[in-house]
């Protein structure tokens, strides 16, 4: 059981680390183009 949970929540980690990283890049062209 709580395998199977760490297991989830990584698999639930990665993704939201990979937004976050290009959500961030998306946000910093942004304001680059804004300026």
């Amino acid at each position: 059981m709580r395998t199977q949970l760490r297991y989830f929540l990584h698999n639930l980690a990665l993704p939201a680390l990979l937004g976050a990283m290009i959500g961030g890049l998306i946000v910093r062209l942004f304001v680059l183009w804004l300026l």
